[in-house]
């Protein structure tokens, strides 16, 4: 709440999650979450999407267990190759074989891309993360069927000493280095101080997050406060955020030098 003319970071929050509200992402706040608080993903929309998505192929509960351990497990040899394989993963799916063999296998995929309405799209803000002695409340994660694709760090716009910088640190410093078991799904990121609003991924340098300064190609660039507007719409909304995951993600070979 406002006080003397104060302006606290928690309305800077509540006027994101307006604007994500806005753009049809489901809100629930990190408490009302019945999870443990080391599990990243929100289990019950996985299972959700997973029930209604694959109705008419007779999936077991055991088989179901299967498919969300699956994600779950995945990993890698460090924590940008977990990365990696987590997002190829619920990006293109895989293929499911039934654990009898009563039926031909097919293509399993946690994420519809051709139907976004099929998907669950929520937004969380303050959802505990524990990792080891680590217990960390991130801003604001966005979750497409209970998988946390897009972290959102925010600073406060009316202090001076608080930047996109600082947000840029908190994501891709602290938190990969206290929670990677969140950050292993998080293959985006976006930096906000409310003036300037930046879009990334959690391994992209600071140099190298892009201001979405329009929605079309056709609008007026966007300026100052209206640019979070501006990135959420034309970035975030759950048809864009679908769009970027499926065809702008790109993991390099960290072993080559070019």
């Amino acid at each position: 709440m406002a006080n003397k003319g104060k302006y606290y970071e928690s309305q800077f929050e509540e006027a994101t999650i307006e604007l994500l509200r806005e753009a049809h992402w489901q809100y629930t706040f990190g408490d009302d979450i019945h999870r443990k608080y080391t599990d990243p993903l929100i289990e019950e929309d996985l299972r959700n999407f997973l029930a209604a998505q694959y109705k008419d192929k007779n999936l077991t509960t055991s088989e179901i267990d299967g498919v969300v351990a699956n994600l779950r497990n995945t990993g890698g040899q460090n924590d940008y190759y977990a990365l990696r394989n987590a997002f190829l993963l619920y990006r293109d799916g895989y293929d499911f074989a039934y654990s009898d063999g009563r039926d031909n296998p097919f293509r399993l995929e946690y994420i519809d891309f051709e139907h976004p309405d099929h998907n669950i799209f929520r937004c969380v803000n303050q959802l505990i993360m524990e990792q080891g002695r680590e217990n960390r409340r991130p801003d604001i994660l966005l979750f497409v069927n209970g998988i946390p694709v897009c972290i959102i760090e925010l600073k406060n716009p009316t202090k001076q000493n608080a930047t996109i910088r600082d947000a840029h640190t908190q994501i891709c410093t602290r938190y990969m280095r206290d929670i990677p078991a969140l950050l292993k799904y998080c293959a985006l990121a976006v930096i906000s101080d409310g003036a300037k609003n930046a879009l990334g991924t959690t391994y992209t340098p600071f140099e190298f997050f892009y201001e979405w300064k329009k929605i079309e190609n056709e609008d007026k660039a966007g300026k100052g406060l209206d640019t979070l507007r501006t990135l959420i719409r034309g970035a975030l909304s759950p048809e864009r955020i679908l769009e970027i995951l499926w065809d702008y993600v790109y993991f390099p070979d960290p072993t080559k030098e070019d």
